[in-house]
């Protein structure tokens, strides 16, 4: 607008200018513009003066400003179209969004329902899994039951003590020292009815070292001879019931050599060897006593803290063992009494014993004694003709072995007897092999071997227990004992250092030694 106001006013100046020197007109906000030969006067109210150069380039500039206005015009429609085509996009989007969150919520909703059918399903499933479980649970509680019954029941056939129902006569027919002769009958753990020794507490004064005796008599029990070998690990255990605690209760053993004679032991450790318990609850509770080979590295005896099972090392020259058994030292009131039942004995299997076969390699053969060795009255014990002297060199087969390899050696007994009658609780021979002993010769068998290890007289390098063939003499039975480490043999080729094989046996018999073979073996060295 005020460019076409200019432009008007601009004509008109020019107008005036072709017709006179000078000439006025009237612009529209009051200023006079006065034209005075070729300059133009603007009078304005400022009074300041302008030239004809001046307005054209001020109108110039207003044109320039009125195509900047219309630019931004122009642009601003654009915008405003834009913005218009925008609100019809929102509107769009709004339409779209409200029809998604309608959707959304027919999802959340199927996403509940499915959630709820999962939580319905997890709960039938730990439902199922609890029961399973208890089933499980149930059917590995019987199967334990039957192998804890298998394990018994093993324990029993394998049971080294004769006699060990304590049932009337039973003690006395299967040989005991001091038998069971009054058991009495009572109920066991399992609500069972069993037999037991039974010891009485008498009245006395406290201070009275008094041991109880039964209602026969008995002040002890003792079992019949069981033959054993130092060289193996055995578990003695009996059920012990006492209604007081004041009553004493011992559990032990006595050990005798092959010549039958009393083991005491250099300092006395074996004259008295027992395991006391004072328990009295009325409850029964079994009593464990482990006999360790000879070789194991302890003292003579030991208690096992964690277990409170008494350990006692066999001495190195034990033949046989008796078991035994009383009660003494109450306070002397003559209330309390005490129950012993179910004596056991069983040997401790040695991980080497059982040796996959696969897992072993022979590399030697050693036939010791020959043909027809007839060895009369062995009820004493004897040495094997044949065997008199043997020298027994290891490094010939040491010296096959790789480093990861140790020798093991293990003795096969080829034998009849004289014995004819079948008895499932027929007696023994017993076969050692140790140091030649001769008391006429103490040096005998005493001095240090081919490996510069010393060895007391007679000292048993290996023992093994055979059952009497009753054959008659004319079947021969052939059997192995258990694979022991060669390293623990120690046989030179003099008198004081040799060694040989004895027999013994419980009965008198005559005895036919067809043949004793030394197996050796590579076997993996232990980490």
């Amino acid at each position: 607008m005020a460019f076409i106001v200019w432009t008007i006013l601009l004509f008109t100046v020019s107008t005036a200018m072709g017709q006179s020197g000078e000439a006025s007109v009237s612009s529209p906000d009051g200023q006079t513009l006065v034209l005075e030969g070729e300059e133009i006067n603007v009078n304005l109210n400022s009074g300041r003066k302008f030239t004809a150069s001046d307005i054209f380039d001020l109108m110039e500039t207003v044109k320039g400003l009125q195509e900047t206005v219309d630019n931004l015009e122009s642009k601003l429609g654009i915008v405003n179209a834009s913005l218009e085509s925008a609100n019809v996009e929102i509107s769009i989007l709004k339409s779209q969004l409200k029809a998604e969150v309608v959707n959304s919520d027919g999802n959340y909703s199927s996403i509940d329902s499915k959630i709820k059918k999962n939580t319905e399903y997890d709960e039938k499933l730990h439902t199922q899994i609890d029961t399973l479980n208890m089933s499980t649970n149930k059917k590995i509680s019987n199967v334990e039951q039957k192998l804890e019954d298998l394990d018994d029941e093993v324990h029993e056939l394998t049971n080294m003590v004769f006699g060990s129902s304590l049932s009337p006569n039973a003690t006395v027919a299967a040989g005991w020292e001091y038998p069971v002769l009054s058991p009495v009958r009572v109920p066991f753990v399992d609500g069972s009815m069993i037999w037991a020794a039974n010891f009485k507490e008498t009245v006395h004064e406290p201070t009275n070292s008094d041991c109880y005796a039964t209602a026969s008599g008995e002040y002890s029990h003792r079992t019949h001879k069981i033959s054993v070998s130092p060289m193996k690990s055995y578990e003695v255990r009996i059920w012990i019931k006492s209604t007081g605690e004041d009553m004493r209760n011992y559990f032990g053993f006595f050990a005798w050599d092959e010549n039958d004679d009393l083991i005491k032991g250099s300092s006395g450790e074996y004259t008295n060897p027992y395991f006391k318990t004072s328990k009295g609850d009325g409850e029964w509770h079994l009593q464990t006593i482990r006999l360790l080979s000879s070789d194991t590295a302890m003292g003579s005896t030991t208690i096992v803290e964690s277990t409170g099972i008494a350990e006692w090392k066999l001495p190195t020259n034990v033949a046989y063992i008796r078991l035994r058994f009383l009660s003494c030292y109450a306070d002397g009131d003559g209330k309390s009494e005490s129950f012993f039942a179910l004596p056991s004995m069983n040997e401790l299997w040695s991980d080497v014993a059982h040796v996959s076969p696969k897992q072993h390699q022979i590399v030697g053969r050693w036939g010791v004694a020959g043909t027809y060795n007839i060895v009369r009255n062995v009820k004493a014990l004897q040495y094997v003709p044949a065997s008199k002297m043997l020298y027994f060199d290891k490094k010939q087969y040491t010296s096959l072995l790789a480093n990861t390899q140790e020798l093991f050696t293990r003795v096969c007994f080829s034998y009849s007897d004289d014995t004819t009658a079948a008895s499932s609780e027929r007696p023994e021979l017993l076969l050692r092999f140790q140091r030649i002993s001769n008391p006429t010769y103490p040096q005998y068998g005493s001095q240090a071997g081919p490996d510069g290890v010393t060895y007391e007289a007679g000292h048993i390098f290996w023992s093994g227990s055979f059952r009497h063939t009753w054959s008659d003499n004319i079947v021969y039975h052939h059997t192995c004992g258990e694979w022991f480490p060669s390293a623990n043999i120690s046989c030179g080729s003099s008198f004081g250092n040799t060694c040989y094989f004895t027999i013994s046996a419980e009965t008198d018999h005559v005895v036919t030694v067809q043949g004793i073979d030394m197996e050796l073996a590579a076997f993996p060295r232990k980490v």
